[in-house]
Formats: structure tokens, C-alpha cells, sequence
């Protein structure tokens, strides 16, 4: 097992023997060998079991020993199916429709959940907070995209970035329930324009992404943030229950959210589940000429 060939124990107490090792032989089921070291290696080049094995091979002779692969079963790790989904959702929102993805904290403030209406109960809050803008672990990607155009709109009036990040919803358990959400904000150059840009680029990603979709329907879920008129959701075929909200969600910022943070009117944001969408059979498209 160790230096792949097969000596058998007469001939390694035969071997020892010569270089003037006491063997002891200790009978059993599993023959075992008791071996004392001579008193002139007493340099401590002999100290363990493999310096032992090590002799044994050179007096048997290197030469003999044929170099073979280890037989170890060598065997594709397991697809990470949820990277690839946050890949392709990548590849298509930046190098298909030119937006920019966007990196934040995980955490934002007191002042910003209040900001978004966002409910306080559902938040974990940090003890050892190292600033008082990082007060709260999000349960939405909204608020710090939302500081994101805030801060840029001195460059431009036009722009569409995205974010793909993790949410924590406390739910008074051991642990509270992460997902992964892919969350954009768009401010189009007219007003009419973000909000149907917004939902252009979910239908896009669902038909990238092979899923077989219902029509939209008018939603309620999530409308602290959103306009009251104008805010759509999107279901899967799969998704059958009414009262289940839709995997992604389309709408125009509430006034009073877009007035906090300077923002038009007409900022549209979209907010798509993931996590979800790993569980979601997609139709797999075949080609014909």
C-alpha cells in the first residue's frame, strides 16, 4: 500500500536483519512485526514507521518498483447549478442589454429601511456594527441600489445597473431565510420608457432562460415600494397557487421613495428570485432548420 509492490514479511525481516534491526515477530490473525533500532542509527533518521518502509524499498530496490498511476477514481465534481444560473443571468443583463452590475454591502441602515418601508421585524440587526450605515443585514437589494444612482446622476440622467446578492429575512428560527436575488434599476431617457424597459428585459432573461412563463398580472406584493398603479408580476407555468407571488416583479418607484433619494419619478426597478427559479423546470429548445 505504500510503495506499491507486494514483499512479504519473511523477506522484510530478512531484509532488516542485514542492516542489523531486532525483529520480533508477534503471531495473530494480522502478522505484525515489533522492531528495535540499532543503537549506531541512533542519528534519528530512523523515527517513524515510514523511515522503517523506506529502508525496506531500497534494499529491495528501486528499479524493481514500476511507476503506475495511483488508482484513485477521478470523477467530475457535482454541477454548481447555482453559479451557472447567476452566470447567465450575468452574461445576458451586461453583454446582451448593457447594464452595469453593481457590488454592495449586505447591510445598510435604520435610516434606509424607513426610507423604502421596508418592516423592521423582518431584519436581523448587528450587534458589533462597524458603522451606523450598516446597522441592518438587507432583506432587499433596493435600498444601496438605490444610493448607486443617486450618487451617479451627477455623470448622467441615463442609466441602468443591477445587483446579484443574498437577503436574510428573519423568521424568529435558528436561521433566517437566505435567497439570491438579481434586483435592477433603470432611468430611462423618457418617462414612459424605464418602467417598459424594466419589464423588456425580464421577458428577455425568462426567455433565455428557457422558462415557460404566464402572462403578467397586476400585483400587490412588495407595493410599500412601489407606485400603486404600476407594478406588475410574473409567474411561471409551474406556479399555480394565487396567492404565491410571482418569481420576478416589475414596477415604478414609489414617489415618496424617489423623492428621498432625488431620484425621477419614472425610476423602474425589477426584482427577480433565483432561488426559485433553481427549483423552476425550463424547456430545452431544439433546432430546426
Amino acid at each position: 500500500q505504500k510503495i506499491g509492490i507486494s514483499i512479504t514479511s519473511t523477506e522484510m525481516v530478512t531484509m532488516l536483519k542485514k542492516l542489523e534491526f531486532n525483529v520480533k515477530t508477534i503471531p495473530g490473525k494480522i502478522k505484525k512485526l515489533e522492531i528495535t533500532v540499532p543503537s549506531f542509527r541512533a542519528t534519528k533518521d530512523i523515527n517513524s514507521q515510514d523511515d522503517i518502509l523506506e529502508e525496506v524499498a531500497r534494499l529491495h530496490g528501486y528499479e524493481k518498483i514500476i511507476p503506475t498511476l495511483p488508482s484513485l477514481p477521478i470523477k467530475l465534481p457535482p454541477e454548481n447549478v447555482q453559479r451557472k444560473l447567476e452566470h447567465r443571468v450575468r452574461e445576458i443583463l451586461s453583454y446582451q442589454l448593457g447594464l452595469t452590475e453593481s457590488y454592495n454591502y449586505s447591510f445598510y441602515s435604520k435610516d434606509d429601511l424607513k426610507a423604502c418601508s421596508l418592516p423592521e421585524d423582518l431584519h436581523l440587526k448587528i450587534e458589533n456594527y462597524l458603522s451606523s450605515q450598516q446597522t441592518h443585514l438587507r432583506i432587499s437589494l433596493v435600498p444601496n441600489l438605490l444610493k448607486n444612482l443617486q450618487s451617479n446622476l451627477r455623470f448622467t440622467q441615463e442609466m441602468g445597473i443591477y445587483e446579484i446578492g443574498r437577503t436574510y429575512n428573519e423568521e424568529h428560527e435558528f436561521f433566517p431565510r437566505e435567497e439570491i436575488i438579481v434586483t435592477g434599476a433603470i432611468i430611462g431617457p423618457k418617462e414612459t420608457s424605464s418602467f417598459l424597459a424594466a419589464k423588456g428585459m425580464v421577458e428577455i432573461l425568462s426567455c433565455a432562460l428557457n422558462l415557460t412563463t404566464k402572462d403578467w398580472e397586476n400585483s400587490s406584493a412588495g407595493a410599500a415600494q412601489a407606485h400603486p398603479n404600476q407594478h406588475i408580476q410574473l409567474k411561471t407555468a409551474e406556479e399555480s397557487l394565487e396567492s404565491q407571488p410571482g418569481f420576478a416583479h416589475v414596477y415604478t418607484l414609489h414617489p415618496l421613495i424617489a423623492q428621498h433619494y432625488e431620484l425621477p419619478a419614472a425610476t423602474a426597478i425589477f426584482e427577480i428570485n433565483l432561488t426559485r427559479l433553481l427549483t423552476q423546470k425550463s424547456v430545452e429548445k431544439r433546432y430546426v432548420s
